[in-house]
């Protein structure tokens, strides 16, 4: 072995480290995806319905 051979990175070492660094930005991806998705859903669900107490819940007969 040469100078400075200790320093290099084996082809299957650099290999993992490029594959999970893949990983990670995929799964960062997703979550800023699925974080999107539920401000999306929160900004244009409509609010359910308030009701005073029991005599303005919905009955079965209502529905």
């Amino acid at each position: 072995m040469g100078p400075g051979a200790a320093n290099r990175t084996p082809l299957c070492c650099a290999a993992v480290h490029w594959l999970f660094t893949g990983l990670l930005i995929a799964a960062s991806g997703s979550v800023v995806a699925f974080t999107g998705h539920l401000l999306h859903k929160l900004f244009t669900t409509e609010p359910a319905p308030v009701f005073a107490g029991p005599a303005d819940a919905p009955t079965e007969a209502g529905r």
